[in-house]
C-alpha cells in the first residue's frame, strides 16, 4: 500500500480539518509525529485554556502523556486564531514549553484569517509578512483510522528570532540606508524629524494595500527614524484619531494640552478612543518588515510601539511578549518596560474601563 505523504505545512494544514472532522476555531491542535514521520495522536485544546496556568498545567500533563503513549518523537502545534500572532503566539508558546519534556522536538504554526505562517519567523522567503494562503481542503474527508498511514514532512527548522531574518542582501541594503538617513539628522534636526514622521505616515497609509511592498532603502529610513524618541512618540500620537494638533508639539519635545488630550484617548475612559483594526494591522505589517530587515540592536523601538498597539487593541499577553523581545534587543528599553509595568499593574486601555 502506498503511504500518502503530506509535503510542506500547507498540505498538512489543508488536510487537518478533514482529519478531525471540523475546522478549529480559537484552538491549538497538537499533531504527534512518530518515528519515520507517521502522523499519530491528534488533540485539540482551547487557546484561552493555554493562557490560564492552573488549567494549562494539568492539561499539558495529559497531552504529554498521550504523546508518550503514542510513541511520538515530535509534535506540531497549530494555532487557529483571528488574533494578532504574527510575531508570537502566546497560547502555543505556553503549551510548547509545557510539553517540551515529553517530545524532543516541538514545532509551531499558526492559521489566521485563511493564511498560515510560523509565529516569530521573519524570513519572508519562508513566511511572507501576510502569510501564505492555506490550500483548499481535500474533496473527500480522510478516515480517522488512516492517520497512522500518513506521513508528514512539515517541521520548521529556520530560526525564530523576530529580527534580521530577511535575506542577507536585503538586510545590508536596509542597514546602509539606516546609517545614511541617521547621518542627515545633524544638519537640521527639526526638518529631519518632520520628514521621518512623513515617511512613517506614508507607509502606514500605503500599507493598507496588500500589494504594497516597502523597499529596503525605505525600511532603513523607517528603522533609523523610529530610533529617535520624538519621532517614535509622534508616530504613536498620529495613530490617535484627531490628534494632528499635538504632533508638532511632540516633534518639538514640548508638553502641551494637545499632547495631554492625545494621551487621554489611550487611558481616560471619558475620552478613550479605540484604534481601528485596519490601522493596527498595517502597523503590524510595516513593523514586522522593519524588524525582519533590521539589526537586533535597532529592533527595540519598533517592538515597543507594536506592544503599545497590542495593549491598546486589547491583547495584553501579546504586548508583554513583544516587550520581552524589545528588552532582549535592548535591555532596559524604557517604553517596553513602561508598557509591561502598566499591564502587570492591571491597567487596561481606557475604552475597556
Amino acid at each position: 500500500m502506498t503511504i500518502p505523504t503530506l509535503r510542506g505545512p500547507g498540505e498538512l494544514l489543508a488536510t487537518l480539518p478533514s482529519i478531525i472532522g471540523f475546522t478549529p476555531v480559537e484552538s491549538v491542535v497538537i499533531v504527534g509525529i512518530r518515528d519515520g514521520g507517521e502522523i499519530g495522536a491528534i488533540m485539540r485544546v482551547d487557546r484561552e485554556d493555554c493562557l490560564v496556568p492552573e488549567v494549562l498545567e494539568p492539561m499539558s500533563r495529559a497531552v504529554a502523556a498521550h504523546l508518550a503513549r503514542d510513541a511520538a518523537i515530535a509534535a506540531i502545534l497549530v494555532s487557529y486564531t483571528e488574533g494578532p500572532v504574527r510575531l508570537c503566539c502566546e497560547a502555543a508558546d505556553a503549551l510548547r514549553m509545557a510539553v517540551a519534556d515529553a517530545v524532543p522536538r516541538v514545532d509551531t504554526w499558526a492559521v489566521a484569517r485563511g493564511r498560515y505562517f510560523a509565529p516569530g519567523c521573519a524570513d519572508v522567503t519562508c513566511c511572507p509578512l501576510d502569510g501564505t494562503v492555506v490550500p483548499e481542503q481535500p474533496a473527500s474527508p480522510l478516515p480517522m483510522s488512516g492517520l497512522g498511514a500518513m506521513r508528514a514532512t512539515v517541521t520548521h527548522s529556520r530560526p525564530r528570532s523576530p529580527w534580521g531574518t530577511a535575506g542577507a542582501l536585503e538586510r545590508r541594503r536596509c542597514a546602509r540606508a539606516a546609517v545614511r538617513w541617521a547621518s542627515k539628522r545633524e544638519s537640521d534636526e527639526r526638518e529631519w524629524r518632520r520628514r521621518s514622521l512623513g515617511l512613517w505616515q506614508q507607509h502606514l497609509t500605503s500599507g493598507a494595500d496588500p500589494e504594497f511592498t516597502p523597499r529596503e532603502a525605505d525600511l532603513g529610513k523607517l528603522v533609523a527614524a523610529m530610533a529617535d524618541v520624538r519621532v517614535r512618540d509622534a508616530v504613536i500620537v498620529w495613530l490617535v484619531p484627531g490628534s494632528d494638533e499635538a504632533i508638532d508639539d511632540v516633534l518639538a519635545g514640548v508638553p502641551s494640552e494637545a499632547v495631554s488630550r492625545a494621551l487621554d484617548a489611550l487611558l481616560d475612559p471619558r475620552e478613550a478612543l479605540m484604534l481601528g483594526e485596519v490601522r493596527a494591522a498595517v502597523l503590524r505589517r510595516v513593523t514586522a518588515a522593519c524588524v525582519a530587515h533590521g539589526r537586533r540592536k535597532d529592533a527595540a523601538p519598533l517592538l515597543a510601539v507594536q506592544a503599545l498597539v497590542e495593549w491598546w487593541v486589547g491583547e495584553p499577553t501579546v504586548a508583554v511578549s513583544l516587550c520581552d523581545a524589545a528588552t532582549a534587543s535592548s535591555p532596559g528599553y524604557r517604553l517596553a518596560e513602561l508598557i509591561r509595568a502598566t499591564i502587570r499593574a492591571g491597567i487596561a486601555p481606557g475604552w475597556q474601563a
